[in-house]
């Protein structure tokens, strides 16, 4: 993923977090959780170079990123996000999420989505 990819990304999550906060709408609030997933995935995938294109490319990329020595924070953060992206998915009920609502998962997951990046590319 390139630098302007990356930005352009988080400026999309953005304009989505915005609408779903104006709107209050549970909708918009789990796409946020997954594109901001996606948005680590894809950094992290790339930054440590896995190339499998099978559905296993997920939990290689997290085994790449949890050898690094990166804190646990980081590597906790990442987890989290990756398990609401799951709920988000795949869940419909709120009380799948570890923070009682979307809106607040949505929230967590905007706050830590440039950061977990920087992290990532400099590790």
């Amino acid at each position: 993923m390139t630098e302007a990819q990356s930005v352009a990304m988080l400026e999309a999550i953005d304009e989505i977090y915005k609408v779903a906060e104006e709107k209050s709408c549970e909708m918009r609030y789990r796409t946020v959780v997954n594109r901001v997933y996606y948005l680590i995935f894809l950094t992290a995938r790339d930054k440590y170079r896995v190339t499998s294109e099978t559905s296993d490319v997920h939990t290689l990329t997290w085994e790449a990123f949890n050898r690094t020595r990166l804190p646990g924070l980081a590597k906790r953060a990442y987890w989290e996000i990756r398990n609401h992206r799951r709920a988000a998915d795949y869940r419909l009920t709120e009380d799948s999420t570890t923070y009682g609502s979307w809106a607040e998962t949505a929230g967590f997951a905007v706050s830590k989505a440039n950061w977990l990046c920087d992290q990532i590319k400099r590790s």
